[in-house]
């Protein structure tokens, strides 16, 4: 469906397009506040400490992803897998 989504002349098009809608000198302003958005968002990831321990250890409600439950119950809610 989506294979020749990016070939190079579509992209050229969609710069084309985009610099016309914001025009060169905002275009650098939107690109360097992705960047720095992208940096941001990186750094985030890195200093994201490891999840809690103790959610782990936490008991899940019935029907939550990962129940195991009753043979045939599949988390549908009762439904038998339908």
């Amino acid at each position: 469906m989506f294979e020749g989504l990016l070939q190079p002349t579509h992209l050229i098009l969609i710069l084309a397009i985009t610099l016309l809608v914001f025009g060169p000198k905002r275009l650098g302003e939107v690109g360097s506040g992705l960047g720095r958005g992208i940096r941001e968002f990186k750094r985030n990831l890195a200093d994201d400490p490891a999840p809690h321990p103790e959610a782990a250890d936490r008991p899940r409600p019935a029907g939550v992803a990962g129940d195991d439950g009753p043979p045939g119950h599949a988390g549908t809610g009762g439904a038998g897998g339908m």
